[in-house]
């Protein structure tokens, strides 16, 4: 295909200074098509027309996904046993607040921007689970409280038994104006915290947690706070848990949101599909209109980073112009 020469003025300078930006530039021949799976249209902004490939029913890598909460409310589907003798049927909520409420990990992909962060002047809250009904700490206090604190710092705030509480904190304040994976992990009421600057590599992590088991972590010596083999009592609830996340979602940047069971530290860093997980970020749809356009354009152009880190690719011929743009979450 031909490119025309406005596309090569515009590309021929983004080539050239190759811009610290979400887009990355690919040889050609690196470039792979499976019919089956991907398609193409051609790209059209102002004078500029280049093909561009998606995989077929994709998401938007370029919108910020909404949170699907969706299966915290399910009636079926999951079998609880508290003693390990008389399984029964239960709610979702029951087998995440009553039985598997001492494994958690939350993760994603933000970019702090500093005059944003600086406005929101308040702690950046991706979960909030507080103790209700536990056996030696008082209800409404935290269990475990994730959150970005004012100076930037990634924090996993708890309560101890002997008062007050304490927090796994990273020794590193979070970068400005760059990608970075962040998670927190609680198993057995241990706290882990860490973040990883995506273009750098660099690691700030920190632990934390109780100096003793706890009685209600023995299930065969605790009857409280269990109770009856059917109940739904809370151990540790999920009440207004996402709430405050909700309203940051696009000051952050954030993408490839989870929340479920404890998983290793950075095991879902680089997944797209996070289905898997009770809470996870659900894309929208992929539209080629006119805003759709707009965003690709400007990032490309005008360094604005709709697109996250890997997510938008320019293939270039043996002369370094481009060829096609890809925005394939599978290639």
């Amino acid at each position: 295909m031909k490119i025309s020469k406005i596309l090569t003025g515009f590309f021929g300078l983004i080539v050239a200074t190759n811009l610290m930006a979400s887009y990355t530039i690919k040889p050609l021949s690196e470039l792979t098509f499976n019919n089956d799976t991907d398609g193409a249209i051609n790209f059209s902004y102002e004078n500029i027309n280049i093909p561009l490939i998606y995989n077929i029913g994709q998401t938007d890598p370029s919108l910020i996904g909404l949170l699907d909460t969706s299966e915290l409310y399910k009636t079926t589907g999951y079998t609880c046993d508290n003693k390990g003798s008389k399984p029964f049927i239960c709610t979702s909520k029951h087998f995440f607040t009553g039985i598997v409420w001492s494994s958690n990990s939350v993760g994603g992909e933000i970019l702090l921007d500093k005059e944003t962060f600086e406005r929101l002047n308040k702690d950046i809250i991706f979960l909030k689970r507080s103790n209700a009904t536990r056996y030696s700490i008082p209800n409404k206090t935290p269990f475990m409280n994730v959150f970005i604190d004012k100076q930037g710092y990634l924090n996993a705030q708890f309560t101890r038994p002997s008062g007050g509480t304490s927090s796994a904190k990273t020794p590193k304040p979070i970068p400005f104006g760059q990608r970075v994976y962040i998670q927190a992990n609680e198993y057995g009421e241990n706290y882990e915290v860490a973040w990883k600057n995506l273009s750098t590599g660099e690691i700030s992590s920190g632990k934390a947690g109780q100096q003793f088991a706890l009685d209600d972590h023995n299930l065969s010596r605790a009857e409280f706070p269990y109770g009856k083999y059917n109940s739904d009592l809370d151990v540790v609830d999920l009440d207004d848990t996402f709430d405050d996340l909700r309203s940051v979602l696009n000051d952050i940047n954030l993408k490839n949101f989870f929340w479920g069971p404890k998983v290793e530290m950075f095991e879902k860093l680089g997944t797209n599909d996070l289905s898997d997980m009770p809470v996870h970020q659900k894309g929208y749809p992929l539209q080629f209109d006119t805003n759709f356009a707009n965003r690709v354009a400007s990032d490309l152009f005008f360094n604005t980073n709709y697109f996250k880190e890997n997510s938008l690719y320019v293939y270039v011929d043996n002369n370094g112009y481009p060829v096609v743009i890809d925005i394939r979450t599978k290639r």
